[in-house]
C-alpha cells in the first residue's frame, strides 16, 4: 500500500499530507513504517543490470555537482542511461531514493574497532569521518534530520555509543554527548563549503566589496568601544583543520569533565 492510499484510507484522521506520520497513532505510524523502503525487498536486476546500488550511486553523483533540487526520476534515469520508467520497478519515488542516498553516506564512514587509547581518540576520529563525509556530500545536512532512519545510520550510532560505553554517563546523557559530537563535524563541514561556494562565485567587483568589510571592522575596533572582540580578532586566525580541531576538543574536554 503506498504513502497516499494509507493517507486516503482514514488510517489517521490528523495527517498532515500523505508524506507525514501522525506519530502519536501507534496505527498509522506503523502502517506507514511498512512503506519504507528498507522494508521493501530489492527486486531483481533486468537486462539494463538495474539496482537500487547504480540508482543511489547516480543521485549522488548529481547531488553533489548540482544540489538536492538536480535530483529528479527522470535525471537519474538519465545518468544511468535508463529509461524512467524503469526506475519505478526499483523505487516508488523522489523519497525512496534520498533515503537511499542518505544511507550510503552514512555507510562511508568507517566503524574501526576501538583503538587502544580509549573512548576520546574513537570519538574524535568520527568526527573527522563525518566532516570529510559532508565536504564530500554538502546535501547530508539537509536530509539528516528529514528522513527516516536508516541501517546505515542506525550502524553509526550504535557505534558511537559503544565508543562511549565505558563512561559513567546516563543514557540522556550518552546521546547528548553524541549528538554534540557530531553536529560539530555536520556545521563546520556545512560552514567550509558554504564560504567556499560563496567566495568562488564571486565576481571581481564582490571580492572587493568583501574584503572592505576588514576595514569596516577595523574602524570598529579602533573605537575602543568592543574590548574584548578587539582582543580576540588581534589574534591570528587558525587555518580550518586547526579551528575544527579546537573546537572538538572543548567538546570532548566536556564530556570527559561530565564523567568524571
Amino acid at each position: 500500500m503506498t504513502r497516499q492510499a494509507l493517507h486516503d484510507d482514514g488510517l489517521c484522521t490528523k495527517y498532515a499530507h500523505a508524506y507525514k506520520v501522525h506519530t502519536s497513532c501507534v496505527r498509522c505510524t506503523l502502517a506507514l513504517v511498512s512503506t519504507y523502503i528498507w522494508s521493501r525487498p530489492e527486486r531483481p536486476e533486468r537486462g539494463a543490470g538495474l539496482n537500487r546500488e547504480r540508482i543511489v550511486a547516480a543521485a549522488m553523483a548529481i547531488a553533489d555537482a548540482d544540489g538536492l533540487d538536480a535530483v529528479t526520476m527522470r535525471r537519474v534515469a538519465a545518468e544511468i542511461g535508463v529509461s524512467t520508467m524503469a526506475l519505478y520497478r526499483h523505487v516508488e519515488n523522489k523519497a525512496d531514493i534520498l533515503d537511499l542516498m542518505l544511507d550510503a553516506a552514512y555507510g562511508e564512514l568507517r566503524l574501526a574497532p576501538a583503538p587502544a587509547d580509549g573512548w576520546r581518540a574513537s570519538m574524535d576520529r568520527l568526527a573527522r569521518e563525518v566532516r570529510a563525509m559532508v565536504l564530500r556530500h554538502p546535501w547530508f545536512a539537509t536530509l539528516a534530520h528529514t528522513r527516516p532512519p536508516s541501517p546505515n545510520y542506525v550502524a553509526f550510532y550504535d557505534h558511537c555509543l559503544g565508543a562511549l560505553k565505558g563512561l559513567p554517563l546516563s543514557p540522556v546523557r550518552l546521546h547528548a554527548a553524541v549528538n554534540m559530537v557530531v553536529n560539530h563535524a555536520v556545521t563546520f563541514a556545512q560552514m567550509e563549503h558554504t564560504i567556499s561556494v560563496q567566495w568562488k562565485d564571486l565576481g571581481a567587483a564582490e571580492r572587493e566589496a568583501a574584503q572592505s568589510i576588514g576595514a569596516y571592522l577595523g574602524t570598529l575596533m579602533a573605537s575602543g568601544r568592543y574590548p574584548h572582540f578587539t582582543a580576540a580578532m588581534g589574534t591570528a586566525r587558525p587555518a580550518p583543520d586547526e579551528m575544527f580541531a579546537m573546537g572538538l576538543d572543548l567538546i570532548l574536554t566536556g564530556i570527559a569533565a561530565s564523567a568524571s
